[in-house]
């Protein structure tokens, strides 16, 4: 049995899917800009792109349909990093219980040898050697790399969900008390 080959070094990385970093993406852009509009009091009176005019009542709905944008990329986001998180724990544990399988392995193949040698020593009529100078499997607590590792996973999935979703739910609640006080 080979020891797995991912370790906490693999996990470090970008844990959002492609489809979650657009989704956070779309969040943060419909987040500045619905901010933006409601900071600035931009009310669109028309897009002449699409030849529409806007009345006072319009401009209201228009801050309505941009918190709803705002809502909507917010749960979006929210599902995939979720998905995300899940999947990564999912790999962590997977790893974990490899490695757990590999050390019990080597344990059992580490007393298997030492009853092998005990046997052959007290055949061969050596016993002037002790216990002490059988192998054994080292115990070392984990290197800073491996405890660091940790703490950049954790600050990782701070900045990359936590933040934009307390930025979109921001957004959100600023457009809808903007809209119910527009008149």
């Amino acid at each position: 049995m080979e020891l797995p080959k991912a370790g906490l070094g693999d996990f470090v990385g970008d844990g959002l899917s492609e489809v979650t970093r657009k989704e956070r993406r779309n969040l943060l852009l419909s987040s500045t800009i619905g901010i933006a509009i409601v900071a600035m009091e931009m009310k669109p009176s028309q897009i002449s792109a699409l030849g529409l005019t806007f009345g006072p009542d319009h401009q209201s709905k228009f801050l309505a349909l941009c918190s709803a944008i705002v809502f909507y990329f917010f749960w979006a986001f929210f599902i995939s990093a979720l998905a995300d998180a899940l999947a990564r724990i999912d790999r962590l544990r997977d790893n974990e219980r490899q490695l757990k399988v590999y050390v019990h392995t080597r344990k059992l193949e580490l007393e298997q040898l030492k009853r092998e040698l005990t046997q052959l020593r007290a055949e061969s009529g050596n016993h002037g050697e002790s216990e002490a100078s059988l192998p054994t499997l080292p115990l070392e607590t984990p290197p800073v790399s491996q405890r660091l590792a940790v703490s950049v996973i954790i600050l990782r999935s701070v900045l990359d969900t936590v933040f934009p979703l307390l930025f979109g739910a921001g957004a959100f609640i600023y457009l809808t008390l903007a809209w119910y006080k527009a008149p």
